[in-house]
């Protein structure tokens, strides 16, 4: 598995940019000041939990400079992750996250729930596709 690509909204000097990535090594090439570190350091938000950021909140400051008042917008930070190896087993987890579990989860819990119910769909979600992410693992750790 490698990281694909990573979006960015709103986030610092980044207003919505995409970085793409590919098998192996990849570089980050700019010019002074056009974000390369910013997106590293979001980066490292999103995907190590010992990095100190995590321990705080963000500030004022890390909203894109571009949005004047910040107030009403959200920093989003967002990857994509590609299977090298096992593609249909990857493509099944992606499209059960992405679309196939969580739309009818949400309406059956939104029924059963109200909007507390749609809330909790997400986590239900991730629950049942980390389920079955488990039993992926363990049919295929003996095949490799």
């Amino acid at each position: 598995m490698y990281l694909k690509y990573v979006q960015i909204v709103n986030f610092k000097n980044l207003k919505n940019v995409r970085f793409e990535f590919s098998k192996g090594a990849n570089t980050i090439i700019g010019e002074n000041d056009s974000g390369k570190s910013n997106a590293l350091t979001a980066i490292r938000i999103l995907l190590d939990d010992n990095y100190y950021y995590n321990t705080k909140r963000l500030k004022e400051t890390d909203f894109s400079y571009a949005l004047g008042d910040w107030k009403g917008h959200w920093i989003i930070i967002s990857a994509f992750f590609a299977a090298s190896e096992k593609i249909i087993p990857a493509q099944t987890i992606t499209i059960l996250r992405g679309f196939a579990l969580i739309v009818p989860m949400a309406f059956i819990m939104s029924k059963a729930a109200g909007l507390t119910g749609v809330w909790l769909a997400y986590p239900v979600t991730e629950f049942i596709v980390a389920a079955i992410s488990i039993i992926f693992y363990i049919r295929n750790r003996h095949k490799t």
